[in-house]
């Protein structure tokens, strides 16, 4: 039984045409999905480059602020000043729960970590020291707030570029809560 050539001729057009549907469709595909991720980082840029601009504005309202508390700190550890006396901690308290509450918002995950754990040591500090407001910290608790301190400078300094972004593998390793790790961590990188 011979096939008649129309037949032959039909269903060669059929599945030409189908594998040219197919062929066109698996393009268009592949075209939409490149499309659809480059608009999406071009959008990520862009937020990105928004936070650091507003991170650009407020960190070194912040900065100063710590950087202040951290020389002070040191220069009592020399013996150029006094120690830092409990109302002055409750005046940086105050003053940095202030910009803090307005500007936390921008802060990275590490960055937001290390205030938190400044906050509560400097919380506890004046917990322990409540009613005494000229008594001077003792040098462990300065050395303590100033580890925080110091780990927060870092941690800023790196949400704006400043030092090499942290890879993911490391960072996911990083424990957060042990303000040790943070440090060799923002030390490290």
């Amino acid at each position: 039984m011979e096939l008649d050539p129309n037949i032959i001729a039909a269903w060669i057009g059929f599945w030409s045409v189908l594998a040219a549907t197919l062929i066109s469709f698996v393009v268009s595909m592949i075209q939409t999905r490149v499309t659809l991720r480059s608009k999406v980082k071009e959008l990520l840029f862009g937020i990105e480059q928004k936070l650091i601009e507003k991170r650009l504005e407020y960190y070194p309202k912040i900065y100063t602020l710590l950087s202040e508390l951290a020389k002070n700190i040191t220069k009592s550890e020399f013996g150029i000043r006094k120690g830092i006396s409990t109302k002055e901690l409750q005046i940086f308290k105050e003053e940095y729960d202030k910009l803090n509450s307005e500007y936390a918002v921008i802060f990275s995950r590490i960055s937001a970590k290390i205030s938190a754990g400044l906050r509560r040591k400097i919380y506890e500090t004046l917990q322990r020291r409540e009613g005494n407001s000229e008594d001077e910290l003792d040098s462990y608790e300065m050395i303590e707030i100033k580890k925080f301190v110091q780990s927060l400078e870092l941690s800023l300094k790196k949400d704006l570029g400043i030092f090499d972004v942290e890879s993911k593998e490391d960072f996911k390793k990083l424990d957060l809560d042990k303000i040790e790790d943070v440090r060799a961590y923002i030390a490290e990188n």
